[in-house]
């Protein structure tokens, strides 16, 4: 999973500084927590589809010291401090060729999986808030719920775009026709020029994407559902 956010620095006022300090407080506990959940999304899949290599690796497990990259976490930390966030965890080994269900269309299950665990955990959050009655006069507490559930509707999207070595490319992958998939998997080699590329030059066209769905996976995902079952 690789991670990317920005965030304001809190305009340079005393209350907007304590703001964006109690952020990032709380922001950088959070990824970390959001990374380990997704990544132990993609190793809990692969093991229920046969291949048991995440899991002979110690890669099963939501415990962040199985899946932080030390390089990924370092500038996580720095780029945070600067401004905005990038980073990665440790891909998780997986072996194709013992997916049940075939390599190509197992891969684009188990890659999918991570970004589903972003949305659950986004899910969850948001029905809390909504539990207590939070959205229209959020508590501090409350308010860093919703802050968690825009962080990792984020991460999902963000995730979901079919550049390698991100989600999407391998659910891209798999969903294609065999010929087209060969060929688009042609761009494999390039994928992280490709990614930083849209990430340092197309910056606004990215954010445009990621703003699109954000709302709208935000307003379903806070739905009362849980009132609708209790009181339908």
């Amino acid at each position: 999973m690789i991670a990317l956010i920005y965030y304001s620095g809190g305009g340079g006022n005393p209350a907007g500084l304590f703001r964006a300090a109690w952020s990032l407080a709380f922001l950088l506990p959070a990824l970390i927590i959001s990374l380990s959940f997704h990544e132990f999304a993609h190793a809990w899949t692969a093991s229920k589809l046969g291949d048991d290599t995440a899991a002979r690796q110690g890669r099963l497990t939501i415990d962040p010291r199985a899946h932080l990259d030390p390089l990924g976490t370092f500038m996580l930390i720095l780029t945070v401090i600067l401004g905005f966030g990038i980073g990665w965890a440790k891909p998780v080994p997986i072996n194709p060729w013992r997916l049940r269900i075939g390599p190509r269309t197992g891969m684009a299950v188990v890659a999918i999986a991570g970004p589903i665990a972003n949305l659950l955990i986004a899910f969850v959050a948001l029905q809390i808030v909504g539990g207590f009655g939070g959205f229209r006069n959020p508590s501090d507490l409350l308010g860093l719920l919703i802050d968690l559930a825009r962080l990792n509707v984020v991460l999902a999207v963000f995730n979901l775009l079919p550049i390698p070595p991100l989600d999407g490319y391998r659910v891209l992958l798999g969903l294609l026709p065999s010929p087209a998939a060969n060929s688009f998997a042609s761009i494999e080699p390039y994928g992280p020029m490709i990614l930083l590329m849209v990430i340092f030059i197309g910056r606004g066209l990215l954010f445009g994407i990621i703003s699109l769905f954000e709302g709208p996976l935000l307003r379903a995902l806070a739905a009362p559902i849980l009132g609708v079952i209790v009181g339908g």
